[in-house]
């Protein structure tokens, strides 16, 4: 679910809760000498909101120490950047990949894989062995994070890695363009792992 999406979400639970406790449990009539119901039981619905907030600010602070976050970028290795510019001339050309995974935090155990796909008019290989880690199946790369982390002894981790990988187009058509993103292959992952991901846009241009 989007993290906008989420956070409406959990902002119109915590009014509806507050409005709640603030009817059935006010605390600004032991405080206030205010004779105005309407002015009491917005001071409540304001303290029970604030309350709210700076608690559950305080269990994601526990939560996000708790967590190994995950980021991983793709990146155009001539160009040097998230956006790769293909013309006629780099038809069938091997084009250079780069992704770097970096991972910090606390040790868990991702059972999730990473996934992307690449349309079908690419073609993808690997250019290092990295078989033990990661796979390409015609047009899909699967990154195994359980495998990458297996030999992480440690309670906390902090590693990169880099794997490059090559890309060539079997057809050029001018004004494609297409946006390559890793997400995990299953809809519900750990929650004690934060993935952050920068994909590339790969955009096919004329000479």
């Amino acid at each position: 679910m989007n993290e906008k999406i989420k956070t409406m979400l959990l902002n119109l639970f915590l009014m509806i809760l507050s409005g709640f406790l603030a009817n059935n449990l006010p605390i600004s009539i032991y405080i206030f000498k205010i004779n105005s119901p309407k002015i009491l039981n917005s001071f409540d619905i304001a303290f029970y909101t604030t309350l709210f907030s700076i608690l559950i600010e305080i269990i994601n602070e526990i939560i996000n120490k708790q967590r190994m976050k995950v980021k991983l970028s793709l990146i155009a290795r001539q160009q040097e950047n998230q956006k790769l510019i293909v013309r006629p001339d780099m038809v069938t050309s091997n084009i250079e990949v780069l992704i770097k995974i970096n991972i910090t935090g606390s040790t868990r155990k991702p059972y999730s894989k990473l996934v992307t796909k690449f349309p079908d008019y690419f073609t993808l290989q690997l250019s290092r062995g990295h078989s033990n880690f990661i796979n390409i199946v015609e047009n899909r790369i699967e990154i195994d994070l359980l495998k990458l982390t297996t030999t992480v002894q440690q309670k906390n981790v902090s590693f990169e890695r880099e794997v490059e990988f090559n890309i060539s187009l079997d057809s050029h058509n001018v004004g494609n363009s297409d946006y390559i993103k890793f997400d995990f292959d299953r809809f519900i992952s750990n929650p004690l792992i934060n993935f952050d991901s920068t994909g590339l846009t790969i955009e096919q241009k004329g000479q």
